[in-house]
């Protein structure tokens, strides 16, 4: 895949791997998607110099608290492998949820508006979050 997007010259990537709301399976399922992805978080720190090869740096998206302890610091040895890379971006979305990113988004507006002193402010950042969103449509 690194090459491929290397040769068509895409400097971003990314894969939308486990929704918040997968943590809703089978305790066996949860327990083995984790395995698998603490194994593959893993082969790629250890592998490292395939990414630097194609300069890629490697984002974990999501709440990332709310993964196995094992799995963070997987995450962590991969991002901390790759951070040097800028020629690409690989993003691994995991755990998320639109619904999670919005609420996110509404609380930083909130904070930020409190922060400012400025009502309009929340209230024009959080129409321009719902219109980005597409909630309006």
């Amino acid at each position: 895949m690194l090459e491929i997007c290397y040769r068509l010259n895409i400097k971003c990537v990314s894969v939308f791997a486990f929704a918040i709301d997968n943590f809703n399976r089978p305790e066996d399922e949860v327990e083995a998607l984790m395995s698998l992805a603490e194994e593959k978080l893993l082969e790629i720190a250890s592998q490292g110099d395939l990414l630097d090869k194609y300069g890629v740096r490697l984002n974990v998206v999501g709440n990332v608290a709310l993964l196995p302890e094992s799995v963070q610091r997987a995450v962590r040895r991969a991002e901390r492998m790759t951070r040097h890379n800028n020629v690409a971006i690989f993003n691994l979305h995991m755990p998320y949820s639109s619904r999670y990113e919005i609420t996110l988004a509404v609380q930083s507006c909130v904070r930020n508006s409190i922060a400012s002193n400025d009502d309009r402010f929340v209230i024009d950042h959080v129409d321009l979050a719902i219109t980005f969103t597409g909630l309006y449509s």
